[in-house]
């Protein structure tokens, strides 16, 4: 049974791994492999010590977390099954667990031999900002906070500018929607407290 942190804990990673993550297949062997990379590896050891599974290593750029033993993918999907929200995301799940289900390794139980049905995520529906941990991840893998200086007395804190830059950020944008007015509200008190205290432009770019 899962206490509360841990629930928490394992919405933030699926929000990380819908910013962040790749659900891949190498076309040779149909194998399925799931990585994320970073130039920080904190996160990634963060993710390591969430799931209790995969692996770290480091190339000449970044460091990656992978995941391709078909055990570990098997919790993988029991994860991640059912609680995706971007349709590009289900859509790249779908092929991954299609690849788990008729790779010829699949060797556990007799009940993990059985093939796992594909479960379409819950959108954005019934979503409450104050309880669900996804938009932290999300944003986490996602959003750059960028500080331009701009030292000019009759410059006031205004509100972030967000510059979405991909389809999937449709159904994110519509979740905003339902909860602007807290957020926003919120958001903008707080820049306005930081732009006074460092006279600075604060932007919001999500790439």
């Amino acid at each position: 049974m899962l206490t509360s942190q841990e629930k928490k804990d394992l919405q933030w990673f699926i929000g990380f791994a819908e910013g962040d993550g790749s659900w891949m297949v190498y076309s040779r062997h149909k194998t399925p492999y799931f990585n994320i990379g970073q130039k920080n590896p904190e996160v990634l050891f963060k993710i390591k010590k969430i799931l209790k599974f995969g692996a770290i290593r480091e190339d000449k750029r970044l460091y990656h977390f992978s995941v391709w033993k078909m055990g570990d993918i098997l919790q993988l999907i029991h994860i991640c099954n059912g609680n995706l929200r971007l349709e590009k995301t289900n859509k790249r799940f779908k092929l991954f667990l299609e690849a788990f289900n008729n790779h010829p390794k699949k060797k556990f139980s007799k009940n993990d031999r059985k093939n796992i049905p594909f479960k379409n995520g819950s959108g954005f529906e019934n979503v409450s900002l104050k309880e669900d941990s996804w938009l932290a991840g999300f944003t986490d893998a996602e959003v750059v906070l960028t500080v331009v200086s701009e030292r000019k007395k009759d410059f006031p804190p205004k509100v972030p500018w967000i510059c979405l830059w991909k389809e999937a950020w449709n159904p994110v944008l519509i979740w905003f929607k339902k909860v602007k007015k807290r957020f926003l509200f919120l958001w903008r008190k707080l820049l306005e407290v930081i732009g006074v205290i460092m006279k600075k432009r604060i932007c919001i770019v999500i790439i």
